[in-house]
């Protein structure tokens, strides 16, 4: 296809010689997904990694790129990917595929086929269900992606029942795509998630967490915020569900239009997935008529390699569907359309929905935390902490309650996540410019591993920034914890006056509470005073001690 970039057709020309080499062993062979949709947004990078698809099975995969590539990995083989690094360029190349997850299960069924429009078809969104197929650089685009992007409008291949039940983390990739590429939801699919959210409870909290990360980490969130709030799929997420309140008492989304035209897209056809309606991962499937269908019967839909995480997966269902193929679609250049209708409207026809909380961002909401995310960097533990602080967790007594094991945070960062919670209400509410030199030493010294005071300061600049308050004392109390640090530089970590062994000697102590009553004390001296000689210090330890004995 004539017209591509010089950016887009320099990838394409790297990626010829293994496309000839698929298509010298009789495959097809497609760049997917991102690099597709990107270039339509005119935000293509030219080193970005790169997805393909095609109709060799993995084993066959493998043989193919070992000859070529400087590495591959095979982790997600039995679900038909392989990854490679070839002269720099990493790519993730799945087997064509089609798959479902079954009601109350994580388990992905996979099914292999041979026909592209049916691996796209089950693809998340119509502006990721787009390829160029590299035997003539033809767009392969049987769904209206490449329209939907001009339009604005996020749409699912599938009807969005179908598709969001099949893969329940597709709710919260919507979010993060409408907060990305400027999208709306169209009405179809807000009424899906509204009616789909319990069917998270089946989606790892791994992926939870990292789908959620992913948005939280963006430069302007809101959108993505905003839709979570009005579907209330927020109440399904760990630990953050159990913050707000129940759905049927938050506010309610208001939303241009009407949601019924589904109804005239859908036949009693059960969907692959078993689509649960509102009753969530227990109900029936829901009766759908899946707009595509692989000759061989198979009806595709399922979960985006790429953004897939089959890790601890025990078992897949792996078949090989002999589909009959073919590129065509609607974009493409010399193929015969296959004939598939898309699930919804025409994109010409589809009326984006206009998502609003009815009187605001309301305080506990998730874009409640909106201009604070904007206002700080894009820091995992800051964004994190920003969100469950919207939210209401705003006291150590809080803080202690929420378990964020649950999210499954890794170690290091519900250790800083914790942290910024902790200390950040009494600086949200103080005068920062105020601060005395020890308590800036007690912060820093609380600071876990990897992080800093001037990493909280950021936080709670972070907070009054995005709630509208002054911050003009966060400079202030930045250059005297500067001047701090540059007279102190052990200032994270100080070195103890004494050792303990020391201490005991120079009080006649034996080890036990009275040593760790007189260890605490040289601490809380440090913080107090900053650095001593040796002699002042344990003057300063031998008549505290004293003291304590003649109380």
């Amino acid at each position: 296809m004539a017209g591509y970039t010089n950016e887009l057709e320099a990838v394409l020309n790297r990626a010829e010689p293994l496309a000839r080499v698929f298509e010298s062993a009789g495959h097809r062979f497609f760049l997917v997904g991102g690099v597709v949709r990107d270039y339509f947004l005119g935000r293509f990078g030219a080193g970005q990694d790169l997805d393909a698809t095609t109709d060799a099975r993995p084993d066959a995969i493998r043989a193919l790129v070992a000859e070529m590539a400087d590495d591959v990995w095979s982790q997600g083989e039995r679900f038909g990917t392989i990854g490679c690094v070839i002269a720099g360029q990493s790519y993730e190349i799945t087997t064509h595929r089609a798959e479902s997850y079954v009601p109350a299960s994580r388990k992905p069924s996979v099914v292999f086929g041979d026909d592209i429009v049916v691996d796209l078809a089950r693809r998340d969104f119509t502006v990721n269900a787009m390829a160029i197929d590299m035997a003539d650089r033809s767009l392969v685009d049987p769904f209206g992606g490449e329209a939907d992007l001009a339009a604005g409008v996020l749409r699912t291949p599938l009807a969005p029942e179908v598709s969001l039940s099949e893969d329940p983390l597709r709710m919260l990739r919507a979010a993060r795509f409408c907060a990305c590429c400027a999208l709306s939801p169209g009405l179809e699919l807000v009424a899906a998630m509204t009616a789909e959210r319990d069917r998270l409870e089946i989606v790892s909290a791994e992926r939870i967490r990292d789908e959620l990360q992913k948005l939280l980490l963006l430069d302007d969130p809101t959108a993505g915020l905003r839709l979570i709030d009005v579907t209330g799929i927020g109440q399904n997420v760990p630990v953050v569900g159990v913050l707000l309140p129940s759905f049927s008492e938050s506010v309610e989304p208001a939303v241009s239009g009407s949601a019924g035209g589904a109804d005239s897209e859908s036949a009693e056809v059960e969907s692959a997935g078993g689509a649960g309606g509102a009753g969530g991962a227990g109900g029936e499937s829901a009766e759908v008529e899946p707009a595509v269908r692989d000759p061989a019967g198979v009806e595709p839909a399922g979960v985006e390699p790429a953004d897939s995480e089959f890790a601890g997966v025990e078992s897949a269902e792996v078949e090989s569907a002999g589909g009959a193929g073919g590129a065509g679609g609607a974009g493409g250049a010399g193929g015969e359309s296959v004939g598939v209708e898309p699930a919804v409207r025409d994109p010409a026809g589809v009326e984006p929905a206009e998502v609003e909380s009815a009187g605001g961002a309301p305080v506990g909401s998730w874009e409640s935390a909106a201009g604070s995310l904007r206002a700080l960097p894009a820091d995992a533990a800051m964004r994190w902490a920003a969100l469950l602080s919207s939210l209401g967790v705003d006291s150590a007594d809080q803080v202690d309650a929420v378990d964020l094991r649950a999210l499954k945070f890794s170690g290091e960062l519900a250790r800083a996540v914790s942290w910024l919670l902790r200390e950040a209400p009494e600086l949200l509410a103080g005068d920062l410019a105020a601060l005395a030199d020890r308590r800036l030493r007690e912060l820093a010294r609380s600071s876990p591993a990897g992080r800093t005071a001037e990493d909280l300061l950021t936080f709670v600049a972070g907070l009054r920034s995005g709630g509208g308050l002054a911050v003009d004392d966060v400079a202030v109390v930045s250059a005297q914890l500067a001047d701090l640090r540059e007279r102190e530089p052990d200032l994270d970590d100080p070195a103890p006056f004494f050792s303990g062994l020391g201490v005991a000697k120079m009080l006649g102590v034996e080890p036990g509470p009275e040593l760790g009553e007189a260890m605490d004390w040289l601490v809380d001296l440090r913080a107090a005073e900053g650095p001593l000689d040796a002699a002042d210090a344990a003057a300063r330890l031998r008549d505290w001690w004293a003291e304590r004995a003649v109380e």
